[in-house]
């Protein structure tokens, strides 16, 4: 019964370029219940059901997210 939001920036000046990561805390939770994205084009991804202590990637307009090994 919780939100958290977050805003990622792709560069903020000449020649810049910001980490696109995206760190949430979770406490003791083991899953994201739902996770939306509203990208800067205006379409919106969503998904559900994911696993905390993972490190995903979401492609805009890709209905599945990849989950990077560690």
């Amino acid at each position: 019964n919780e939100t958290w939001s977050q805003t990622l920036m792709a560069g903020d000046g000449y020649m810049a370029s910001n980490h696109r990561q995206l760190i949430f805390g979770l406490g003791d939770r083991t899953q994201v219940d739902f996770l939306t994205i509203n990208w800067p084009s205006g379409h919106s991804d969503e998904f559900s059901n994911i696993a905390a202590g993972n490190e995903i990637i979401c492609v805009e307009g890709s209905s599945q997210f990849a989950i990077i090994p560690r």
